[in-house]
């Protein structure tokens, strides 16, 4: 199984380097001039070498003046060991003429030389060079790529420089087999070394190095062989501590942190995640649900909990760190500080700063949470905290947090109505969430029990104001509602007073009937003329439709709308104005109908019975206004039209107008006109006989329809419009003379 590392990262490493500083004597060469040439040519190719030297010149065209030049040359490269005579003579310059080319040979360095192109200056110089000694790769090399720095200025000390393996005939040889590399020329060779004393200096080498992390200890490899085994051989774990730490990466940022705690790593479990202390703001900006901070708040948090009551929660949850968070439903605890981590292959242990997220245990995570609620409800204005419980909730999973939150709050408060209050703006704040759903209906209902059981006449309106508020989220319908928020007002005032107070909330006149039914009993009052409380609108219509209804009564003498018959002298004009008003509160009362169906019925009898009153009266008052036009013509038109009941009547009053007329009387009614014993002077007892019929008919009318027997018919009523129009033809005088 592949090993989880929760740090793995490449660093920059100082390893030690040896300078060697060698003055080193040679002697100097130069490229072999023409002439060198010409001479080294001629002693080692020339076929004529029994011949003079001087000849062999003079025959290649070489002045004799300048034979001295050659001489010259000829004894430096002698005295240089490039030619030499044979048989060990001693070369002369003013024996030239006497030499042979056969007297010179070339040495084998002279062949050398003269294969190379160059031949010694015999200038004697000194270079000095310098040979670097890598200890950890045990690579010579004649300049280093790196920069150096002396060990004051470096992070690790001479102790790791080891067992240095050069000396003096290592630095020479090294030098001798690179002396090209040196800027030495071909045929330039070494005579002698003068070696200074070797110095040691330190380079930095980026990315040398792979640091691992697992969760039991750390990991500290090179990248290549010679310079790990360096490392585990000379360095020791101070050295290392004081490298990993040198860098900036590995300290926290400024004022972050006052005192940098210490740990063992090995006390640390269930490491999530660990990071260089430079990331620490990166760390704290992880994305979470809730997070909880003794130094910088983690802004990245949908909840965060004020720093002044971490500390305490921390200490009662046994949690010691910089900070905590929730993601996931998980606790997790960042912790920046100076660890003491075991290293791989060394004794003692490293120390290093880190941040280590490291998840914490359900149980930890629940005392965290239960720390941060008990906050909440202890603080002045919990209200303020329901994002807060929101996210408890959210995080654990279970809505006990918000159950007991609500409980705990509403226990603080001293009456139903902050009790509502503070119910209301809780749900206002946890209405999206569906774990409130639930809930709230349960704790809304056994809220609106109490303030149902506590409602009177004079809070009544206060109470149904949170009572609808709570209605809000119970969703009763208006007739649940309104049964139970007046259940105690109607025991303790009476249904009459009760409507009263429920007509005034803001509900259609309906529902408040489908929980009292005044309208019954205010009908029942109208028929019996009994008095009506006019406190409400319902009440003040039904008082008027009472006062009409007792007033038509009266005017009419119809108290019983089957039995009783009409009085004969109505004030008419009174009566119309009073049915008026009877009809019109009918008509506005008419929706009610269904509360009160039998006795709404009994109301509509009355108003019918009135209406055909009217009728007759209407045709009547019209009648009067001319009753000796009323003729043949006009009672044939009403006839034509069927309109036999607007023909009696209007025969009536033209009938009672002579008469008065006849009888020299005012408004006397026509019972007793036709009862007069001087009607016989204008009526035959036949004719006598059928005026009281068209009497009888015309009061009929004002009877009930059941027990109307009118005997009439359009042949009936002309004959009875012929003998009125006799009576119209009459005076007193043609009476008594007839």
């Amino acid at each position: 199984m592949e090993n989880k590392y929760f740090l793995n990262f490449e660093t920059a490493w100082s390893f030690p380097i040896m300078q060697y500083v060698t003055n080193s004597s040679y002697v100097e060469v130069r490229k072999a001039s023409g002439i060198a040439y010409i001479l080294l040519e001629l002693i080692s190719e020339s076929e004529n070498i029994e011949e003079k030297l001087v000849v062999t010149l003079k025959n290649l065209g070489v002045p004799y003046d300048i034979h001295y030049i050659f001489c010259g040359e000829l004894a430096n490269m002698i005295d240089l060991g490039i030619v030499r005579m044979k048989a060990n003579r001693d070369f002369g310059v003013d024996l030239l003429e006497m030499y042979y080319i056969s007297d010179f040979e070339v040495t084998e360095l002279g062949k050398r030389l003269f294969a190379e192109g160059t031949i010694p200056t015999g200038n004697n110089s000194i270079k000095k060079l310098n040979v670097y000694y890598d200890l950890a790769t045990k690579n010579i090399m004649i300049k280093s790529d790196y920069r150096l720095f002396r060990f004051d200025s470096a992070t690790i000390d001479e102790g790791c420089i080891g067992k240095v393996q050069l000396n003096s005939d290592d630095v020479e040889l090294f030098i001798s087999e690179n002396m090209h590399s040196y800027g030495f020329r071909k045929g330039e060779a070494i005579t002698g070394c003068e070696h200074e004393n070797p110095e040691a200096f330190v380079y930095k080498l980026e990315d040398a190095v792979v640091i691992q992390i697992d969760q039991e200890k750390m990991y500290l490899s090179a990248k290549d062989k010679a310079r790990n085994t360096y490392i585990s051989e000379n360095y020791s774990i101070e050295i290392i501590s004081n490298i990993i730490g040198a860098k900036k990466k590995y300290h926290f940022p400024d004022d972050t942190l006052p005192e940098i705690p210490r740990y063992d790593y090995s006390d640390v479990y269930n490491v999530e995640q660990i990071a260089m202390p430079s990331q620490l703001f990166t760390v704290l900006a992880v994305k979470n649900q809730l997070s909880l901070s003794t130094g910088i708040e983690m802004k990245n948090s949908e909840c965060i909990i004020d720093k002044n009551e971490v500390l305490e929660i921390f200490q009662q949850s046994g949690i010691e760190g910089y900070a905590c968070y929730f993601e996931n439903g998980t606790l997790y605890k960042i912790i920046p500080g100076r660890f003491e981590v075991e290293l791989e292959g060394f004794q003692s242990k490293c120390e290093i700063n880190l941040i280590i997220t490291q998840r914490m245990s359900d149980e930890c995570a629940n005392q965290v949470l239960r720390g941060v609620f008990l906050k909440c409800i202890e603080t002045e204005e919990p209200i303020k905290r329901c994002n807060v419980i929101k996210k408890l909730t959210e995080i654990s999973t279970y809505k006990d947090y918000a159950e007991q939150f609500t409980f705990s709050l509403l226990k603080k408060q001293k009456n139903i109505e902050d009790k509502v209050g503070i119910f209301l703006k809780l749900n206002n704040k946890f209405l999206r969430e569906k774990w409130w759903h639930e809930f709230v209906i349960c704790k809304a209902q056994e809220l609106f029990d109490d303030l149902c059981a506590q409602v009177t006449i004079d809070n009544f309106s206060a109470k149904n104001t949170l009572g609808e508020s709570l209605n809000k989220i119970l969703k009763q319908n208006d007739f649940d509602y309104l049964s139970s928020i007046s259940r105690n007002l109607i025991v303790t005032e009476g249904e009459e007073i009760a409507y009263e107070a429920m007509e005034g909330l803001n509900y259609s006149a309906e529902s408040v009937l489908g929980v009292i039914n005044i309208f019954k009993t205010y009908c029942v009052d109208v028929l019996n003329g009994e008095t009506i409380s006019s406190q409400s609108k319902l009440g003040r219509q039904c008082v008027l439709l009472g006062q009409s209804l007792s007033e038509l009564k009266e005017l009419t003498g119809i108290s019983d709308v089957i039995e009783d018959a009409a009085e004969l002298d109505i004030d008419a004009d009174r009566f119309i104005q009073v049915l008026a008003t009877y009809n019109d509160m009918l008509k506005k009362l008419e929706k009610y109908r269904l509360y009160a169906v039998e006795q709404f019925n009994a109301l509509l009898a009355f108003n019918e019975r009135y209406t055909d009153i009217r009728e007759i009266v209407t045709i009547e008052i019209e009648a009067l206004k001319n009753p000796s036009n009323i003729n043949k013509n006009y009672i044939n038109q009403r006839l034509k039209k069927s309109r036999y009941k607007d023909a009696i009547c209007d025969l009536h009053i033209r009938l009672q107008y002579e008469l008065n007329r006849l009888f020299g009387t005012q408004n006397a009614q026509t019972y007793d006109l036709l009862s007069n014993a001087g009607i016989t002077r204008y009526l035959s007892e036949d004719e006598l006989s059928e005026m009281h019929v068209v009497r009888k008919c015309r009061n009929e009318f004002q009877h009930p329809t059941g027990k109307r027997n009118n005997k009439y018919s359009e042949q009936r009523i002309k004959e009875w419009c012929q003998i009125v129009e006799k009576l119209g033809g009459m005076d007193n005088e043609s009476c008594s003379k007839n």
